[in-house]
């Protein structure tokens, strides 16, 4: 079972800088025994697949990372922390891109911060409103 700081929840971002310098971002993920991936963000790498001049090339990119990760689904609890999240952005006056939101509703849910689903979030805006300076409004 990996530890919280041997795991980590990707974002789309993440994986396309991979994708482009498999080098220097395979030996960041090599330090994490777990690799998660939202299966929004799986999404927003199929669709940039396919808006590609190479479709075919990325697919078989995607697929093979794929591999080497765990696939994050949301829950029951998902849609609601997303309005959660979603109405304290906007509240704030700091909104970003719902697949962002998606995400972050995904690493706030506590599903995810269980033993089994241990995670640590690098880089991201949507969970840097969970785990930086603004709590996770599922957290107490």
């Amino acid at each position: 079972m990996a530890t919280p700081s041997k795991s980590v929840l990707l974002d789309t971002s993440m994986v396309v800088r991979h994708f482009r310098d498999s080098n220097a971002m395979t030996s960041h993920f090599a330090a994490f025994e777990e690799l998660y991936l939202p299966q929004t963000a799986l999404g927003e790498l199929y669709a940039g697949a396919f808006r590609s001049n190479r479709p075919e090339k990325n697919i078989e990119q995607i697929e093979r990372f794929l591999d080497a990760v765990d696939v994050l689904l949301p829950d029951e609890s998902t849609p609601e922390l997303y309005g959660r999240i979603s109405a304290q952005l906007a509240q704030a006056g700091t909104p970003i891109p719902q697949n962002d939101i998606w995400i972050a509703a995904m690493r706030c849910n506590p599903i995810c911060r269980s033993p089994r689903a241990m995670l640590t979030f690098a880089m991201s805006s949507a969970c840097s409103f969970c785990i930086g300076e603004r709590a996770c409004p599922t957290k107490s």
